[in-house]
């Protein structure tokens, strides 16, 4: 993972068992939490929309991607990991 300030706030996360794999800061792709089973959390930033979005899917496959289990959203930043948070509790305990 990389060392970079921005994923500091993210590394507090109970990821019950996943991997963070951080990105880039505020880009499109920029955090993956993923599972052994194969559920995906995916977060991204869409400048043109200045919109986070986080997508829950259960496995890394074309249906599943079409047909996520959750996809969430915030123009605030601060909001993001305690969305999260909720979002890795609500689908992992």
């Amino acid at each position: 993972m990389q060392n970079d300030g921005w994923v500091k706030p993210f590394l507090t996360l109970d990821l019950c068992g996943g991997t963070l794999i951080s990105i880039l800061n505020d880009d499109e792709d920029m955090l993956e939490i993923r599972w052994s089973n194969g559920m995906w959390i995916d977060v991204g930033f869409i400048e043109e929309e200045k919109t986070y979005y986080i997508t829950t899917v259960a496995n890394d496959t074309l249906e599943s991607w079409n047909n996520p289990l959750s996809v969430l959203k915030t123009s605030n930043r601060m909001d993001l990991v305690n969305m999260i948070q909720q979002e890795i509790f609500r689908c992992r305990k």
